[in-house]
Parts: C-alpha cells; sequence; structure tokens
C-alpha cells in the first residue's frame, strides 16, 4: 500500500542477514531507508516461510493503513505470540 497507486513495479534488494533470520525464525520485520522524495523515513518490510502465508495476510489486514512504526511493532508481536 505504501506505494500504490504506481505506473511502474516496486522491486527491492535485501541481504543474506534478512534471509538468515526468516529462515531461523519463520518470520522476520526489518526497516530499510525510503527514498529521499519518500515522506516516509524509513519501510517496514515483512519476510516469511511459505508456511507462514496466511500469518502474512493477517498481518497485511491488520497493518492496513497504520504507519512504518505501528506496522513494524505489529509484526514483532505476531512473532512474539507464537513464541507463546
Amino acid at each position: 500500500m505504501l506505494h500504490s497507486p504506481t505506473r511502474f513495479g516496486t522491486s527491492f534488494g535485501f541481504g543474506q542477514d534478512e534471509v538468515d533470520e526468516i529462515l531461523k525464525r519463520g518470520w522476520h520485520a526489518w526497516e530499510r531507508p525510503s527514498r529521499p522524495q519518500d515522506e516516509r523515513p524509513v519501510e517496514v518490510l515483512v519476510g516469511g516461510r511459505a508456511s507462514r502465508f496466511l500469518d502474512y495476510v493477517r498481518f497485511e489486514r491488520e497493518a492496513l493503513g497504520e504507519d512504518q512504526g505501528h506496522r513494524h511493532l505489529l509484526a514483532e508481536r505476531m512473532l512474539a505470540a507464537d513464541r507463546g
């Protein structure tokens, strides 16, 4: 939603550290700096294993319209809830 609507596809890269966290935890949220022309200083990205896809859908539904700080907090809370 952060880049919607847009006429062009959005692409980005992420590092091996993020991949390692996703594989280890099954779910990971991290921040990346936004482009200078964006109004937000950071974007929060969320990644997960295929087995967590429905959790990701639930997360995106709950995070819709929230600012980036709340998005990150919600992702971390969902991970903590899994750990019980």
